[in-house]
């Protein structure tokens, strides 16, 4: 701020100090029980009812979800050097042999991190799967 003098009298030209005082710093009330319908609180207007059919329909596209990814998955934890080393899979032929495996089970063995047996499957089947 610069002082100006005109006609004998002084000027303050430029913006005042700010001042951050009480004011500033309060928080405006929350309403966030009065526009979210969703929001629990102790008291409410009625009871909510489950929605048994969304709920099977989230359990269902997570399960489309996961045989979705599941090649993919398997690939980057295992490599694609163990199917073509190990089990002597082309890896054009991985998805495939995969999918062929499928019938033992191996995507809940997998996804429950049960590595062993999904290792111990995929060895037998390739046997299998190379006939």
């Amino acid at each position: 701020m610069s002082k100006r003098i005109l006609n004998g009298r002084k000027f303050l030209i430029g913006a005042p100090p700010l001042t951050i005082d009480k004011i500033d710093l309060m928080t405006p009330p929350s309403v966030l029980h009065l526009v979210d319908p969703t929001y629990s609180s102790a008291s409410g207007a009625g009871a909510t009812m489950r929605d048994y059919r969304y709920e099977k329909d989230q359990k269902l596209k997570r399960e489309l979800k996961r045989k979705k990814d599941f090649p993919s998955d398997i690939k980057t934890k295992f490599g694609v050097y163990f199917f073509e080393t190990n089990l002597r899979i082309d890896s054009i032929n991985i998805n495939n042999f995969l999918d062929y495996c499928n019938s033992e089970d191996i995507i809940e063995l997998y996804y429950k991190k049960e590595y062993l047996k999904v290792i111990e499957i995929l060895t037998k089947e390739s046997v299998k799967y190379k006939k």
